[in-house]
């Protein structure tokens, strides 16, 4: 593992080929394998949100991406703090 700690933009833009998911979800619809990851999505970023996790990163900002009018969201952002390893496994796992 890297230990030396730098700073990092992660833009994760969702696969479009599934299409919307039908209807739309609240609070915004998304592809049809953003929504149905989304539950795992939410758990694993809880999960390194917390210190006493093995897999922790310190996450500066982060959220969805979102089409130009609002109603989807198309992708994940991030600004995370930590070694290159660790915020490629992170990634890599997401």
């Amino acid at each position: 593992m890297s230990s030396e700690r730098s700073t990092y933009i992660i833009m994760g833009i969702d696969d479009p080929s599934g299409g919307p998911m039908e209807p739309p979800l609240e609070p915004r619809n998304g592809g049809i394998k953003r929504i149905s990851n989304y539950t795992l999505h939410k758990e694993y970023q809880a999960k390194t949100s917390d210190t006493s996790s093995d897999c922790y990163i310190n996450k500066i900002a982060a959220g969805p991406m979102v089409s130009d009018d609002g109603k989807f969201m198309i992708g994940s952002f991030f600004i995370v703090e930590g070694g290159r390893d660790d915020v490629e496994r992170f990634y890599k796992n997401d």
